[in-house]
């Protein structure tokens, strides 16, 4: 194992108090998002693994730009104490932006679901113009299916009677 230079460790250090700070952020980020859209306990498992594996592909990522990987006591020291500071400092701020920028975020989507749906009413009701006629004749043929029906219905249960009095099909039964 080769020696690091103090300075040298000191700028790995730092670097890790950066990268624990970033994972404060995005814990911060990841509570907010549950804030507002509270899944179910199935998916929420689901969604903490998420976190997770996005959390160690961050910090990986970070080790290895900055130290080439080396993993030393000192970067689980840094990471934690990065978060640790990174909580007690600015995660209140954090917080209040980032429901701020998320209440936002669901506003301009919610006026934009608004514009789209609005949109396609227009475009739906544009295209059954050419369709009226037929919508028409169909509604007609209904109507006179349901009392051809009806009327059959009503024969056909005659009929029914009529045979049964004839042929005393059930002669236990009064027709």
């Amino acid at each position: 194992m080769q020696e690091i230079p103090v300075a040298l460790q000191g700028y790995y250090f730092a670097i890790t108090l950066a990268l624990g700070a970033v994972v404060g952020v995005l814990f911060d980020f990841y509570r907010t998002c549950r804030y507002f859209r509270r899944p179910r306990r199935s998916w929420g498992f689901f969604f903490d693994l998420l976190f997770f594996l996005v959390v160690t592909l961050v910090v990986y990522t970070g080790l290895l730009l900055a130290n080439w990987g080396e993993v030393r006591i000192y970067v689980f020291v840094g990471l934690t104490l990065g978060f640790l500071l990174y909580l007690l400092v600015f995660s209140r701020s954090f917080l209040r932006l980032f429901r701020f920028l998320l209440r936002c975020l669901f506003r301009v989507l919610e006026g934009v679901g608004r514009i789209v749906r609005s949109v396609a009413i227009f475009f739906a009701g544009r295209a059954m113009i050419p369709a009226r006629p037929f919508l028409k004749l169909g509604r007609w043929a209904v109507r006179k299916l349901a009392k051809g029906r009806a009327s059959l219905r009503q024969a056909g249960g005659k009929a029914l009677k009529r045979a049964k009095k004839a042929l005393n099909i059930f002669p236990g039964k009064k027709s």
